[in-house]
């Protein structure tokens, strides 16, 4: 075995600094009630109890990868399990269906739990029992839209954030629970079906279009924003990586590899040759689509997990895997390999996130290069997994802050999605080589 470099033990030893921050529930929910009150915090919150992007659960994942290899973390992993669920009792019901804010995120972090503690089954059956239901009401909806002919979804239906997509992963990483594998099948066969094409105005669209705008802000501004999406998060990507992981994972139900040929192929049309190599637009219009004519153009993108090339680049790299198509892989390892060195260098500064920074590049770079050992990805994943410990602030409440400007967001955020718990289980996916858990789950990587 390989001795771990000096990078590496510096990269968990600041994740173990981390985790220290984060060991007390009530202290984190403190820290971000007093953050909530600052004026510069705007409008958006750092702290959502109950979700896994915002929440207890999310950090409760960290805790679950390290208490896989050492047993003292256990009791913390359970009072961040315990005080989601203590949550879920005096707060509005979330919605069962949505992995980052529903009752997904909370079943996520139970099964971690389980797995490192031997805990939490009745929890998880009980979970499992809601989360179920949500989902085949979801799915019988989407089917139903797609039978009469409806153009028009919406991310809440399909996406990974708070549809489909990321209730699917859950599902089919539900062992041998039949109750799980009948939604999960139902998933999939409504992702499938979002995938076909419908009519739309003497024209033939493609399913995943969404009559609403991409962004909270244009949905507040009232801007019109029908679009089709290309980022994992919220588009096309997403229900790739969705339905390539659960090829991966034994379940496949009819029309399924057409839907990843199709969605593959979707989303190489839309590359356009840049600067920096093959790269993706965030969105398209409908008449983007249907004239194509701009299909070549190289736009600005954020290069994110969320949105871009490296988010798009690990779902093809999926589809490859899926579908036997090299050219596929090499597609993506090559579009990853030109566009994270355009990230370190433009859009360093002020965020770590998983989201939509550094923590979510090198996360993707582990992944890709664990699929498919390349010596391109592990000069990436170095080169982030440096800049990521260059960037860590002792002085600050949770190791890192959180500056994207121009949207005005609260400075200190200890969640899975955009905070301190996603940094942290980046930072040990780099230092150990491996995952001990199946925490990139909630990002549909693995």
């Amino acid at each position: 075995m390989t001795a771990p470099t000096a990078l590496q033990l510096r990269a968990a030893e600041i994740a173990e600094a981390l985790a220290t921050r984060l060991a007390d529930p009530a202290g984190v929910a403190r820290i971000c009630a007093a953050e909530i009150d600052r004026p510069a915090a705007g409008v958006d919150r750092p702290w959502a109890s109950t979700s896994l992007a915002d929440g207890y659960p999310g950090i409760a994942l960290l805790f679950g990868e390290l208490a896989v290899h050492d047993s003292s973390y256990r009791a913390v992993l359970r009072g961040h399990v315990s005080a989601a669920v203590g949550e879920l009792a005096v707060t509005a019901p979330p919605p069962t269906e949505g992995l980052h804010s529903g009752l997904l995120g909370v079943g996520l972090c139970a099964r971690s739990a389980r797995s490192a503690t031997g805990d939490f089954q009745n929890l998880v059956r009980s979970l499992d029992g809601h989360i179920v239901a949500g989902v085949l009401a979801k799915a019988s909806a989407e089917v139903a839209r797609c039978d009469q002919g409806i153009a028009g979804t919406t991310f809440g239906a399909y996406d990974v954030i708070g549809g489909l997509a990321g209730a699917s992963r859950y599902l089919v990483g539900a062992g041998d629970d039949p109750r799980c594998a009948e939604a999960a099948e139902a998933a999939l066969e409504a992702l499938v079906r979002i995938t076909e094409p419908v009519p739309h105005d003497g024209t033939v669209v493609p399913g995943w279009w969404v009559h609403h705008p991409a962004t909270a802000s244009e949905v507040a501004a009232g801007q019109a924003g029908s679009h089709l999406n290309l980022g994992l998060a919220h588009g096309a990507a997403g229900i790739l990586a969705a339905l390539c992981l659960a090829q991966q994972h034994g379940f496949e139900v009819a029309g399924q590899r057409t839907a990843v040929e199709r969605l593959a192929d979707w989303l190489v049309g839309w590359r356009a040759a840049g600067a920096d190599g093959a790269q993706w637009p965030n969105t398209v219009s409908l008449a983007e689509e249907l004239d194509g004519s701009s299909r070549s153009l190289a736009r600005p993108d954020r290069r994110a997990w969320c949105y871009g090339t490296p988010g798009i680049a690990r779902a093809l790299q999926l589809a490859g895997t899926a579908t036997g198509r090299a050219d596929l892989t090499e597609l993506a390892v090559s579009a990853l390999v030109a566009a994270v060195p355009l990230h370190l260098t433009r859009h360093l500064s002020g965020d770590a996130s998983l989201c939509h920074g550094l923590a979510g590049l090198l996360v993707i770079c582990e992944e890709m290069r664990q699929s498919r050992p390349d010596p391109r990805l592990s000069a990436l994943s170095t080169a982030l997994a440096e800049a990521l410990v260059d960037d860590f602030r002792p002085e600050s409440a949770f190791g890192y802050t959180y500056d994207a400007a121009p949207q005005e967001v609260a400075a200190n955020r200890p969640g899975l999605l955009m905070g301190t718990a996603g940094v942290a289980l980046s930072l040990l996916r780099f230092a150990t080589g491996a995952r001990a858990g199946a925490w990139p789950q909630a990002l549909l990587l693995c």
